[in-house]
């Protein structure tokens, strides 16, 4: 039936199709991306078609609608029955390049990467030299523990066991890594400053800048428009402009000096995306139907795609990123952070712990030493009473009135000459022994100890 069908339309009449020049994505006639698809389509067909040159989207509308054509290029807000896509074309965000302010941002995200990724690991693999190493040295207290032996990690030539020095070396390799990773990150986003981001054609409405011509498909004031755009943007700070991709190599191919250009910023949208289509009557639905399968051929075995390369430029205009790629992985950071806030409420609470602890320990020593205090002085007390009661006792034996020292001198015969040269009871013995007494019965019988007699006693024996 299809072949019939194709056969009738190759035989009765020749197909025409509406072209109109729209700079970049028809440079002429002869030129244009919809042509050389449209090229591909026919061939598969076998018709032969005859091209009708109009001046913009309208009069192909007309032409369509007039019988005078078969089919005309159109976007998606067209009056016409749509075959499936031709082409499509990327809506870009243009921007000028805030980069001061721009570095200042990631410098944030440098710090809060360092506190959740880097500090985190340092800690774990921390906790391997506290276990083998700080723990006996200190062995009740954590704090100091591990806080010594995160410093150790940095400085581990003081560490003394072989096998915690392998650890903090290969923990130490492993740390420097992820710090050079954090730094290639960071440096890469600021360098290369790319920004993959979506906008929708609601928010673009919003934009300052003339940002409307691209809901208006394909005429010759919205590129003239955009030129103008484009090139106030290097002059002066506006928001942005939304342009299509092919649209921006057309014009930066046709300034040459946009390639040196670093000022602006492309911010890749790809929720904006401008369609290509043929229009048909709704009296060709049968042709229709046909197109419409091969063009699906087409767009899987990529033979669009490869159509549509011919017509890009490599875009000379910078990218941004807004966030680096680790920053970007929000679950990690949260970990992270998460990791870093449970460790110092850990070290607070034992922390508080042992200060209370000494605190307590610290009072209750004072105590128990008021206590031994208290009991010293009663018993200092006790004893000077005791001596005393034992010297008043002494008096009372000695006789009242009588001078303390006078009885030490009852026991001294003053009639020994050689009394002088005592130096101490022991030699006065020992001369006493070797002098005869005057009273050899007394001496013999009393011993040192009765030189020390109260009075009475020897009155007694006298």
């Amino acid at each position: 039936m299809s072949f019939f069908l194709l056969l009738f339309f190759d035989q009765v009449f020749s197909f025409n199709i509406g072209f109109y020049n729209l700079l970049p994505y028809s440079h002429t006639t002869e030129d244009c991306i919809a042509l050389d698809i449209w090229q591909k389509i026919s061939t598969q067909l076998g018709i032969s078609y005859t091209i009708i040159n109009l001046a913009n989207e309208t009069q192909g509308i007309d032409c369509v609608n007039s019988g005078s054509c078969d089919a005309c290029i159109t976007g998606i807000d067209s009056q016409l029955t749509l075959s499936y896509p031709l082409f499509y074309d990327r809506g870009l965000l243009v921007t000028v390049d805030k980069r001061p302010g721009y570095v200042s941002k990631f410098l944030w995200q440098f710090l809060i990467l360092i506190v959740s990724i880097w500090l985190p690991l340092l800690i774990i693999v921390s906790h391997i030299i506290y276990f083998v190493e700080t723990r006996i040295l200190y062995p009740n207290n954590y704090p100091l523990a591990i806080l010594n032996a995160i410093w150790l990690m940095v400085t581990f030539s003081t560490i003394k066991k072989p096998y915690a020095k392998i650890w903090a070396l290969i923990s130490g390799i492993f740390l420097l890594f992820v710090m050079m990773l954090i730094i290639a990150d960071l440096s890469s986003s600021i360098a290369n400053a790319n920004l993959y981001g979506s906008i929708s054609t609601e928010n673009i409405m919003d934009m300052d800048l003339c940002a409307q011509y691209w809901t208006n498909f394909n005429t010759d004031a919205s590129h003239d428009t955009l030129k103008n755009c484009l090139n106030d943007l290097k002059d002066e700070d506006y928001d942005g402009v939304l342009a299509g991709r092919l649209e921006l190599s057309y014009f930066v191919k046709q300034h040459d000096s946009w390639n040196d250009d670093s000022s602006l910023i492309l911010h890749d949208t790809i929720s904006n995306e401008i369609f290509f289509h043929l229009g048909f009557s709704s009296k060709n639905t049968e042709l229709l139907t046909e197109i419409n399968k091969i063009l699906q051929d087409l767009w899987t075995n990529k033979v669009i795609f490869q159509i549509t390369q011919k017509y890009y430029e490599n875009l000379s205009i910078n990218y941004r990123e807004k966030y680096t790629v680790i920053f970007r992985i929000a679950p990690l950071v949260l970990a992270g952070l998460t990791i870093i806030i449970v460790f110092i409420g850990a070290l607070l609470v034992i922390g508080l712990v042992k200060i209370i602890k000494n605190k307590k320990e610290v009072n209750q020593k004072e105590i128990e030493d008021g206590a031994n205090s208290s009991r010293a002085l009663l018993s200092a007390r006790e004893h000077g009473n005791t001596l005393s009661l034992e010297r008043s006792n002494l008096r009372a034996q000695q006789g009242a009135g009588r001078p303390e020292g006078e009885w030490v001198n009852k026991a001294v015969n003053i009639e020994d000459e050689n009394a002088h040269k005592i130096k101490n009871i022991q030699d006065y013995e020992n001369e006493l022994s070797a002098v005869p007494p005057a009273r050899p019965s007394l001496v013999a019988s009393d011993s040192l100890a009765s030189l020390f007699k109260p009075e009475k006693s020897k009155t007694n024996k006298d």
